[in-house]
């Protein structure tokens, strides 16, 4: 029973392979061209030539759309948007792949675990589907992500909010002077969240930074308990902040999809780095 299952399975591996082959084929790059940006362009131009979209196998499986972003990232920022522009245009007009891809493409450009994680990448998908009539019946959901991704961009000042630290006295993400600042969007009792604390404390680099006053860096919480936050002890460096009136949240200032979510700023609160973990946010810090 056990050998004819395994068989089985192996069975449906090669079957699933298979179909995705006659699904799609890869386009063939012309040998004149020898330089790996011009090779790259032409290869994302003609990525879709050979794909047939009756077929429901083409996107049952993530490869196609890794195998698109990691061609696509070689590229430079405006053939990039280019192309995802006319990607978003080719896959609206068959409607039984456009959710597949948007699917793909939302999960490994809009989540921060992913290795693509880019909001200003999916920030021109969105842009190019509100262009089409296929999400229509989702234009609501599509405009509030929008809203949400032209906030924090990379380069641009961040959101300012309040926050009480554990005097209870009032302060403002602008009102905290400093070189660079370190925002952590954390949990107490999250223990990526006490994990993070760990490896930030025991950093001597950025100890050495703090010392100096290179950095700053600031705590806060949201969407937790009060005393559990009070009772939490944070490193005796850190500042420490509670959103008492739940603004960030409710207005939608900042999005955080994990804890710890890590943003580092300049000194005119410019974003230098959205939704990082703390690997690399030191990593980040380390080679300004």
């Amino acid at each position: 029973m056990r050998v004819r299952l395994c068989l089985g399975i192996l069975l449906w591996v090669i079957s699933t392979h298979t179909l995705c082959a006659q699904a799609y084929r890869t386009p063939t790059i012309t040998d004149s061209l020898k330089e790996q940006t011009l090779r790259a362009a032409y290869y994302i131009d003609h990525f879709w030539d050979n794909a047939d979209w009756g077929n429901d196998t083409l996107l049952s499986k993530p490869k196609l759309a890794l195998d698109y972003l990691y061609v696509l990232r070689l590229l430079p920022d405006k053939d990039i948007e280019r192309s995802l522009e006319q990607s978003v245009r080719l896959f609206s007009d068959y409607p039984r792949q456009f959710s597949k891809w948007l699917f793909w493409i939302e999960r490994y450009l809009h989540d921060p675990r992913s290795p693509y994680f880019s909001d200003e990448m999916f920030l021109w998908v969105v842009d190019a589907v509100l262009q089409t009539s296929a999400e229509d019946e989702f234009a609501d959901i599509w405009l509030r992500t929008r809203e949400v991704l032209e906030k924090n961009r990379i380069g641009q000042r961040a959101e300012d909010f309040s926050f009480i630290d554990k005097d209870g006295e009032g302060y403002r993400l602008y009102n905290i002077n400093a070189p660079l600042l370190m925002v952590i969007f954390n949990k107490p009792g999250c223990s990526r969240c006490q994990k993070t604390e760990e490896i930030l404390s025991q950093n001597d680099t950025l100890q050495h930074f703090l010392e100096e006053g290179m950095i700053k860096i600031l705590a806060i919480c949201l969407d937790v308990d009060y005393e559990e936050w009070m009772e939490h002890q944070y490193p005796k460096e850190w500042i420490c902040g509670y959103d008492q009136k739940g603004e960030i949240e409710d207005e939608m200032l900042y999005e955080i999809r994990q804890y710890p979510s890590i943003y580092l700023l300049d000194r005119e609160k410019r974003v230098l780095l959205k939704e990082a973990d703390c690997g690399l946010a030191l990593k980040t810090l380390f080679s300004r």
